[in-house]
This record gives C-alpha cells, structure tokens and sequence, in this order.
C-alpha cells in the first residue's frame, strides 16, 4: 500500500511505503497489525465503561432507580453551614399568632378537674390560690356501641295503611348508616385496611359483617355509574390511566377515567381496548383526552393529547442506554428543558395573552429540535415519535385548558396503588366489583363537595333518605 507526497520544491511527487506495509499492499508484520488492532479497542472499550461507570456512581448517589426514582429514595446534599446558622420561626420583633382561648359558645364539653389535695413534698393540705383555664381541642374516640330503637307502628283508620318512625339504617341491616358512611370513606376514600377499621371499631363489627354490608353498598351505587360516564364524555378536559391490580391472585389491572368532577374507576382481569372503549364509548366526542401513549385510547373518537412525562422519561432514557455519548446528551438535555417548560407553563400566573405567547415559542423551539438532522438512532426514535404523532403533541398550545402532561391521573390513580400494597388487590370478582362501584362515587362525591360539606356526613345523609325510598340521593351523585 502506497500513497504519494508532493514537496513544495517541485512538481514530482515521491511514492513512499507506509510502516509495517509491503509495496504491493500486504502487511509486513501480521502480528504487530493484529497488536495495535487490539490495544485500540481496549482503548475504546475502556473509555466506554470508564464512562458506564462514572453515570452508575452519580445515579447510585442521586437516583437509585434512574428515572423511576420516588422523591423519598433520593439521596439528598446536606445543607451548608450558612443555612444551618439560620434559625427557624418569626423574626425578631414579629407580634406573632399566639393560640386564643375558645369563645363560650365554641366550647361542646366543660370539665372540672378535680383539685389537689396534699403537696406531693411536704405531703400537707394545700390552699387554694386563683382560678385557671386551659383551651384544648379533643375527639371523641371511634368506636361501635350497641343502640337499641323503640317505636310504634301506627294505622290510618280510613285506609288502613300502617306507618312507622324511620330508623337510620337500611332494611334488614345491623349496621347504622353513619357507620357504614365512616368505614366506607375510611377504606375506599382514605385506604385504611379494613382489618385496622374493625380494631378501632371494636369488638361490636368484624369483617365479614363489613364485607356484606359493602355488597349492599355496591347495589345501590351501581346505577349512578351511568351517570357518571355520561358526565364524563361531556367533560372538556379527560384523564385516563391504568396500573396492575390483582383479583382473586391473578393479574388484573384498575383502569382510572376521571375529569376535573368526576371519577369512574374499573377493576378489570384485562388492560384490552374493550375497557376504554365501553367508558369512552364510539360515537365522537368534544374535548381532548390526556393520556400516555397506550394503544388501547388511539381508536377514541377525540382530539387526543399525549403526556409530555412520559415522553421526558423516554428522552432520559437515553442517557442511560448511551452513556457518555454527547449528541445524546446535548439533544436531552435541550429537548427535555423544553418539554419540562411546557409541562410548567399551565400553572404559571400569567394572563392568558402571555400563556399563549410563550406557548407559541415552545412550540417552534421543539419542533426545531424535531427537525434538526440527527444520526444516532435513538435520537431519530424520538423525533419519529412527534413527526407522526403531531397531531396529539400540541393542543397545549391553542387551549389553555388542556395541560401538556397526565399528572392529574397519576395522582388520582396513586392512593389506588397504595392500597395495592396493603391489600395485595381484591380477593374475588365480587369484590372487585364492589370497589369499583363505592369507589367511583366518593370519589366523584369528593370533587364535587363544597369546601364546608364533610363527606361523611354527605354519605350518611345520603342513606338515610335511601332507607327512606329516595334512591336520587346517590343517582344524582351531585351535592354541590
């Protein structure tokens, strides 16, 4: 192998050998070659796990589990001494909020304690000095106690038709309204393991007289969850979201369809299409639908808006999959900037002259980075991703009201996966049925509740007038 040098003195070039190759192209020294072949690429596979592990220590220091990290799991810096000198409360000089003693007709209980008698010294009768009071806020301990109703039947003399006083409790049941209101938002509202309801309950209620109460619960919910779902495809703005569920120990999944009033919730052995379609139903529908990118919303006949996490998350993917590579780190952390900016822009105070503005320029700065060249594959994967998906990318920035990530779902559906960890799912279809009937309507109840309305209170009420024969109590599932 041969090439040709040209000296600045003149036109003639000279033909030299390059080292270790013969004339006519053969290699000299066959060993030598295969040496260098291979310390280069130890030289590169070194600098590729030098690079692996320099990003295993930083993600094991801050981020055990890369992006799926939880805020509790991370590992934080402790502070510097400056913030230490800080002293915490008011400043010096601050009149403050001192805690008031209760008005008299705040105060519901007024005990006298009972003096005391001898000095625990000097062990002699003490004298009275003055007067002292002491506001506190106290609760009555929840716990069942037996009550026994006494009333009379009556006869109408003219038609002969026989009437009675109302008790707070449905037909045929031990339990009282207000009871079955408290467990039933302490265990599908709350979370709270029905194990630990009966312990502070005490020994009056156990669990199988909750479960069969709850059935009843379950059939009388049951028909408002048409109303639901109607009011669900007539939202502007609807979530949805699904996570893994287990009934009776096989694999099942726990489907979330809510809106900014309205929550519907389905315990299914199945993550099919069939489930979204039978809540969205086929025929067209206003507004947009906030989801992720899963197969089972795309045949939804409604503007779409995918969630810009998830889409983060994919781009930071990346990083990890090639670490140390640098068009892959430029392009996440430009693209991921502004997919974070537009996720924050909704809850931003600005007027909404500003937000469409501002909406305006992200638009242009990520479809810039979308078009820009490219020649690693991953990065052309995501950039694939919002060339064809363009139309379910971007309505953020023509309406306010549509936010530009599925937050909204990931927190309605979150006390659900806890509850997944305490109950490790339902123990029978019935019961995964019952959960998805109480639960859509406390939920639902929840929303739409005024800020001095207890929901338990709602709830009780709400049986006392079905015990009474009103069922539009909890069809119209609408107490505003």
């Amino acid at each position: 192998m041969t090439y040709e040098k040209k000296y600045p003195d003149g036109d003639t070039a000279r033909t030299c050998v390059r080292d270790g190759f013969l004339p006519n192209g053969d290699i000299s020294c066959k060993e030598c070659f295969e040496k260098k072949l291979e310390i280069e690429r130890l030289r590169e596979k070194i600098k590729s796990l030098q690079a692996a592990l320099k990003h295993k220590e930083r993600s094991t220091r801050e981020r055990p589990f890369g992006e799926n990290t939880p805020s509790s799991k991370e590992i934080k810096e402790n502070s510097n001494k400056e913030n230490r000198k800080k002293k915490g409360g008011a400043k010096s000089g601050h009149n403050g909020h001192g805690r008031t003693s209760h008005k008299p007709d705040e105060v519901k209980n007024h005990q006298d304690l009972p003096p005391v008698q001898s000095c625990p010294n000097c062990k002699i009768a003490l004298c009275e000095v003055d007067q002292r009071k002491r506001s506190i806020i106290d609760v009555h301990p929840i716990a069942a106690f037996k009550t026994l109703f006494s009333f009379g039947r009556f006869e109408c003399p003219c038609c002969g038709g026989r009437f009675k006083a109302a008790v707070p409790a449905l037909p045929k049941f031990r339990l009282s309204n207000r009871l079955l209101a408290q467990v039933a938002v302490m265990y599908y509202l709350h979370g709270v393991p029905l194990k630990k309801v009966c312990r502070m309950l005490g020994d009056e209620v156990n669990v199988s007289a909750l479960h069969n109460a709850f059935d009843k619960l379950s059939d009388i919910c049951a028909p408002a969850k048409d109303l639901l779902v109607k009011d669900y495809r007539d939202s502007k703005v609807k979530h949805a979201d699904e996570t893994g569920w287990r009934t009776d120990g096989h694999t099942g999944y726990a489907w979330y369809f809510g809106s900014s009033n309205t929550s519907i919730f389905e315990f299914r052995n199945t993550r099919g299409a069939a489930i979204a379609r039978e809540i969205l139903g086929t025929e067209p529908l206003l507004g947009f639908l906030v989801v992720d990118r899963y197969n089972a919303y795309n045949r939804t006949k409604c503007k779409i808006q995918y969630c810009f996490a998830h889409l983060l998350r994919d781009v930071k993917s990346l990083e990890t999959e090639f670490p140390g590579d640098k068009e892959i780190e430029k392009f996440a952390d430009e693209f991921g900037k502004h997919l974070s900016l537009a996720m924050k822009l909704q809850q931003r105070e600005i007027s909404d002259t500003a937000y469409y503005r501002r909406a305006a320029k992200l638009e242009k700065r990520i479809r810039d980075l979308v078009d820009a060249s490219a020649s690693h594959l991953g990065i052309r994967r995501i950039q694939g991703i919002f060339r064809e998906k363009e139309e379910r990318l971007y309505h953020w920035v023509t309406d306010r009201d549509v936010p530009a990530h599925n937050n909204f779902a990931e927190r309605e559906i979150r006390p659900t996966a806890i509850a997944r960890k305490a109950s490790f799912g339902s123990q029978s279809e019935k019961g995964a049925l019952r959960r998805s009937n109480v639960m859509s309507v406390l939920h639902t109840a929840r929303k739409r509740l005024k800020n001095n309305v207890d929901i338990c209170w709602w709830f009780e009420d709400s049986l006392n007038q079905i015990a009474l024969g009103a069922e539009s109590a909890i069809l119209r599932v609408n107490p505003q």
